[in-house]
């Protein structure tokens, strides 16, 4: 189920945006380098929660998408790039025929869009998109 809908959001940025390039890490805890600035994103599935709701129980998967681009010249031109990316990739993956055509899920709700400006060696932008995954499971 994991590897699908990681495959799933890999195809949907992808179909927005085929030069971005998936950075592995999981757990969002490594440090980038240089390469990985340029125009990157990384997919962290977050902790699940699991809520009774009467003949069955919602279970929901948040996950963040996190898109970083180096700034080369034009720090407006290259946020709105990036921003205009995020949003078009949010679409894409709460598409709700989407999900349910290709995912165990029944729907992605988006749930947060953050943009940060990164004040590392090189200046990042770097937006978070946020959804909820969820499914309805049933235990007999």
């Amino acid at each position: 189920m994991i590897t699908e809908t990681r495959n799933y959001i890999k195809g949907q940025i992808s179909s927005v945006n085929a030069d971005l390039k998936q950075l592995d890490d999981p757990f969002g805890t490594i440090d980038l380098n240089e390469n990985e600035l340029e125009f990157g994103y990384k997919i962290i599935f977050l902790a699940t929660d699991l809520i009774p709701t009467g003949n069955h129980n919602l279970e929901i998967f948040p996950i963040s998408i996190e898109l970083y681009k180096k700034v080369f010249r034009d720090i407006v031109e290259d946020y709105d790039i990036v921003f205009d990316n995020a949003i078009a990739i949010r679409d894409k993956i709460a598409n709700i025929v989407s999900v349910k055509a290709n995912t165990n899920f029944y729907r992605a709700l988006p749930v947060s869009f953050t943009p940060e400006d990164l004040e590392l060696n090189q200046r990042v932008v770097k937006i978070t998109i946020t959804l909820n995954f969820e499914r309805a499971i049933s235990f007999c």
